[in-house]
C-alpha cells in the first residue's frame, strides 16, 4: 500500500538522542532512542524481503511511567518514505522471521526500566526516511527517522550502516 505525504505534524528523530514520547498524544508512556539504522541488513535463514531490503533499527525504549509495562514500539504504524514523500506501509514485525524468539524485540518491560533490541522492517530500496505513527490517534505526531542511503550517513554525521 502506498500513499502521499502525511498531514500530521512531523518530529525528526536524531540518532542517539532520547525522545520522550509520553509527551506526544497517542503514544505509549515511553522514551525512545534510535541508536543505529542498518540498511541491507539481511535475514540469515529467513525469506528475502518482499519490498526490497531489510532495515534494522537498533532501539532503546525506556519506561516513562512507573505504571507502564508495555513497550509498545512494535504496535506503531510504520512506513517507508521515498525521497518524494510517497509512503509505503511496512510492518514492525515483518523482520521477526529473522530473529530467534530470544532475540526478538521485548514487548514488556517486566522489572527493567529500559529494553534494548532490534526492530526489523522490510522496505523498498529507495527509502529515504522511516516513519512511525500512533495510527489510533489522529493528533499523534509522525516520527521521522533518517534512513540515509546504503553506506552513507544522514545529515549531522549520525551513523547509518550497510551490512551488505
Amino acid at each position: 500500500m502506498t500513499g502521499s505525504l502525511s498531514t500530521r505534524p512531523d518530529r525528526l528523530i536524531t540518532l542517539g538522542r532520547r525522545v520522550d514520547l509520553s509527551r506526544e498524544p497517542g503514544y505509549p508512556k515511553i522514551t525512545l532512542t534510535v541508536v543505529n539504522v542498518t540498511r541491507d541488513h539481511g535475514c540469515p535463514g529467513g525469506p528475502p524481503p518482499r519490498l526490497g531490503q531489510y532495515v534494522a533499527l537498533d532501539l532503546i525504549v525506556g519506561r516513562a511511567s512507573a505504571k507502564n509495562d508495555t513497550v509498545g514500539i512494535t504496535t506503531l504504524q510504520w512506513a517507508a518514505l521515498a525521497p518524494d514523500g510517497t509512503a509505503t506501509a511496512t510492518h514492525g514485525l515483518s523482520g521477526y522471521v529473522c530473529h530467534r524468539p530470544a532475540e526478538q524485540f521485548p514487548l514488556r518491560f517486566g522489572a527493567r526500566e529500559e529494553v534494548r533490541g532490534q526492530l526489523m522492517l522490510d522496505v523498498p530500496a529507495n527509502t529515504a526516511t522511516i516513519s512511525a505513527t500512533a495510527a489510533w490517534d489522529a493528533r499523534a505526531t509522525r516520527l521521522l527517522i533518517p534512513a540515509g542511503r546504503p553506506g552513507v550517513g544522514p545529515p549531522g554525521g549520525a551513523h547509518v550502516g550497510s551490512s551488505g
